[in-house]
């Protein structure tokens, strides 16, 4: 009976902790002036961010991948998107813009880093409005991989990094 009592008892503060978990959406815009459609890319920057988050024990969402050619679009959608993320119970919105540069690339529609010029990041309090803080990080910043896929892995994973350093530091 004393064995079932505990059980139920670290039951209900699983329970608990799981209501209190800390949840991030993600909304990525593709600034692209050559684009019409969501480049692979975009995917690939987006599940970097999920997996990273996600062993971090952090719930993860998102809404849908979005392509901008101005900004007077991308801050409507930004406005729409916090507004959507409250509906969700989310305490933080990341809204991402990957901006892709394909002027001088000899594979316009590879999977690859060498088509990004930044990615540029705002972390807005869902609670509050806020923007909590801003980034950006320019791919010159990481190191040359062979791999072009394992190269916009690994700078999105550094991207992840320093998002949730910044969502951390702000509980």
């Amino acid at each position: 009976m004393k064995g079932k009592k505990c059980f139920l008892a670290l039951l209900l503060c699983v329970f608990l902790f799981s209501a209190n978990a800390l949840s991030v959406s993600f909304q990525l815009v593709q600034k692209d002036f050559s684009q019409n459609e969501i480049r692979a890319a975009s995917y690939v920057i987006e599940d970097t961010m999920f997996e990273y988050f996600f062993d971090k024990g952090i719930v993860v969402s998102n809404l849908p991948i979005l392509i901008y050619k101005n900004e007077n679009a991308s801050d409507l959608a930004l406005i729409n998107s916090v507004g959507e993320s409250r509906l969700g119970g989310i305490n933080y919105l990341v809204s991402l813009c990957a901006e892709y540069d394909v002027s001088h690339s000899t594979n316009p529609e590879a999977v690859s880093l060498d088509n990004i010029s930044n990615i540029s990041w705002k972390i807005i309090n869902i609670d509050t409005d806020e923007v909590v803080t801003k980034g950006e990080e320019k791919k010159l910043d990481v190191q040359k991989k062979s791999n072009k896929k394992d190269a916009l892995e690994s700078f999105s994973y550094l991207v992840a990094q320093k998002i949730y350093n910044s969502i951390r530091s702000n509980l």
